[in-house]
């Protein structure tokens, strides 16, 4: 019976050893993105409380420039995020094949 065990899951992982070795890539990826999109929302926080302290300040000049920064940073990897799940996923988002 162990034999029997030990041989259907060589085979599985055979079979599916490509599938697996994605799945664990798509999912140290998908990880690396979350971490990118917290990383960019703080940053975006942070510009914005930044912002604040500007306009309260009145440096309208350099409060314009962190809010057009943090917007673009923000936007860039709210992107890089979305693109991923699109490819990772495209099953279901109608993305790449």
């Amino acid at each position: 019976m162990a034999s029997y065990f030990n041989y259907q899951v060589y085979r599985r992982l055979k079979n599916e050893g490509e599938t697996t070795i994605e799945y664990l890539l798509i999912r140290s990826e998908i990880k690396k993105a979350l971490e990118l999109l917290v990383a960019s929302i703080l940053i975006f926080l942070l510009s914005t409380l930044v912002t604040v302290l500007a306009i309260e300040t009145e440096r309208i000049l350099l409060s314009q420039i962190i809010r057009a920064g943090s917007a673009v940073m923000f936007i860039s990897y709210t992107g890089f995020f979305a693109v991923l799940a699109i490819y990772t996923r495209p099953e279901k988002l109608g993305g790449l094949t």
